[in-house]
């Protein structure tokens, strides 16, 4: 519904106010209302600023009064202000961000005369007038589609450069669906080749030039865009450049002020282009601040790298974790992306693979070995015990797999190495969930706590009548299919993520190592978001196999005599 049919007294309103403006003031002539092809409101006036008349036009927006009417130039090319954003529109008093629905049109067509005269006769021009702008860095850059990522290492290392003496560098660049990103992948310096950290690999790759000129207007002159064999005749100056005629393709100039930087444009040698330098930002910001430093130290072992698992990992590597075991013998297919963390770019890829790049872009100095194997699958022993043995070595290991042979694996792995172990359950049909929490020395064993959730579920009464149909989907007596879909599994996953930082943090912000939690009014829950904890009391651990000392006698009989035998023969391939 338009606004004038919705608010005819506000129609009214506007048309009176416009007619009381022009019988006040002598700068306002010519004003007609009338309709654009879009039935949307338009209101066409002149105003007289500066001793020039300018037609204008105010167009009314279609949730008018709610939203501010934007004032442009009649004729579309015509540039009236510096004050007029990139489309035409006047940058005026009463705008998007401080707009009140009592202002009306007339208020905009003085605004609007008030901007083009005092432009028209301040000296100094437009110049001299208050700025209120307070755009945004998305503002700022919506029409730039060259930019280039820095660090503050790179600006470090450079500031302890030679004044003016080139230095040759490779940068990296990925093409975004409108812009293209670039950053400094390596430098030549004195000391030898030094790598940017933190930024990701195996993007496409171009050579040049970096520089530190502390004059900020020394370092703008140099970098003149008509100069377009700049790129090379820097390159040609620099100690053991082995770049060819027209390999150089950029200059990265680094000031006491700021960063400047053009590029010679594949496929256009004609002229330089000036490219936007950003600040990648502290690469501390993006942790939270409850995380601590010991994170990057860690390393988690996911097993099961499906909907659950991909979105647990993604989690622990924005948390700040520094190493990753994957392990998972799938394929990421098309129907898998309606619940995995991954997309399109790993369709066809082992999942452990696909995962282990996202990971990497999601922090590129993460370490990941990604084990495309099926633990409780048919596999080589050999592989099997090799991948057991890199487990044991995590801080924690994930259990993702929602499989109860591997459980008994990974509690099993988790008990003889005293790794912490999580694990959850993601119900059928979207009910809720289970996460549980295995920490050495301080909770129940895991098979302890799996029996005490198995009976836990017996002593409800309330067996789920439904049928599962796979794939988290299940069917109710009715004949009703409730299936699970990417926010309910990632509400679940994420109750885990949180239950692995804790574990890796030996953190006490759970009271209880296993929590069930409904996510709809079915089966147990009355409603969604019932949590129910369950606790496990801790038995005595004691001795699973007492040891006499007969056995341990016989027992270091043997291995001596295996020790013994050790040197003097070849270990088999």
């Amino acid at each position: 519904m338009t606004w004038f049919i919705e608010r005819p007294d506000r129609f009214i309103a506007e048309k009176k106010a416009v007619a009381a403006l022009a019988g006040e003031v002598d700068w306002l002539s010519a004003y007609d209302f009338m309709l654009d092809g879009r039935d949307r409101l338009l209101l066409r006036f002149t105003v007289l600023a500066g001793g020039a008349s300018i037609p204008l036009e105010l167009r009314y927006p279609r949730f008018y009064p709610d939203a501010p009417p934007e004032v442009v130039p009649l004729d579309p090319d015509l540039r009236l202000a510096d004050h007029q954003w990139a489309g035409g529109s006047l940058c005026l008093e009463h705008r998007a961000d401080n707009w009140r629905p009592e202002v009306t049109g007339a208020v905009m067509i003085r605004s609007a005369h008030t901007l083009l005269d005092a432009e028209a006769t301040t000296p100094g021009g437009a110049q001299a007038l208050p700025a209120v702008h307070d755009l945004t860095l998305g503002q700022l850059l919506r029409g730039d589609t060259f930019r280039h990522l820095y660090s503050v290492e790179l600006i470090e290392l450079l500031s302890g450069f030679a004044p003016s003496v080139p230095t040759m560098a490779t940068m990296r660049y990925q093409s975004q669906a409108e812009t293209i990103v670039s950053w400094i992948d390596t430098v030549q310096s004195p000391g030898g080749t030094w790598r940017q950290s933190g930024f990701p690999e195996g993007s496409r790759a171009l050579h040049g030039v970096v520089m530190w000129i502390p004059d900020g207007a020394s370092a703008s002159r140099l970098l003149d865009r008509t100069a377009s064999d700049l790129p090379l005749r820097l390159a040609a100056q620099a100690q053991g450049s082995e770049v060819g005629p027209n390999d150089a393709r950029f200059v990265f100039v680094a000031s006491s002020d700021r960063p400047r930087m053009v590029w010679r444009v594949l496929g256009d040698d004609q002229q330089l282009i000036p490219v936007i330098p950003l600040p990648v930002g502290d690469r501390g910001m993006w942790r939270a601040a409850t995380n601590p430093a010991s994170l990057p130290r860690k390393r988690v072992a996911i097993v099961g790298c499906g909907s659950a698992g991909s979105k647990i990992a993604t989690t622990l590597a924005r948390a700040g974790v520094g190493g990753f075991l994957l392990i998972d013998d799938d394929v990421l297919m098309r129907q898998n992306l309606v619940r995995n963390d991954l997309d399109w770019h790993g369709v066809g890829e082992h999942k452990v693979h696909a995962l282990g790049t996202r990971l990497k872009l999601i922090d590129p100095d993460v370490a990941v070995t990604a084990r495309p194997i099926r633990l409780v699958g048919q596999e080589a022993s050999s592989s099997v015990d090799t991948a057991l043995e890199a487990l044991a070595g995590c801080d924690l290991i994930v259990d993702a797999t929602a499989n109860a042979d591997a459980f008994n694996l990974l509690s099993a792995v988790a008990t003889r190495s005293r790794r912490p172990l999580v694990w959850l359950e993601v119900f059928e049909g979207g009910l809720g969930g289970m996460v549980a929490r295995h920490r050495p020395g301080v909770d129940a064993s895991p098979q302890d706590m799996r029996s005490a959730y198995l009976s836990w579920c017996r002593d409800l009464n309330a067996p789920w009548t439904g049928v599962e149909e796979g794939d988290y989907a299940s069917r109710d007596a009715d004949g009703h299919v409730f299936v699970a879909d990417d926010a309910e599994v990632g509400v679940i996953a994420n109750h885990a993520a949180r239950f692995a930082l804790d574990a890796l943090t030996d953190g006490h912000t759970f009271p209880h190592p296993m929590y069930v939690i409904g996510l709809r009014a079915r089966w147990i829950f009355n409603e969604p978001f019932v949590v129910r904890p369950i606790d496990v009391p801790v038995g005595d651990a004691g001795d699973e196999h007492p040891l006499t000392e007969e056995v341990r006698d016989a027992a270091i009989e043997f291995l001596d005599e295996l020790l013994a035998k050790r040197g003097d023969e070849d270990p088999p391939p």
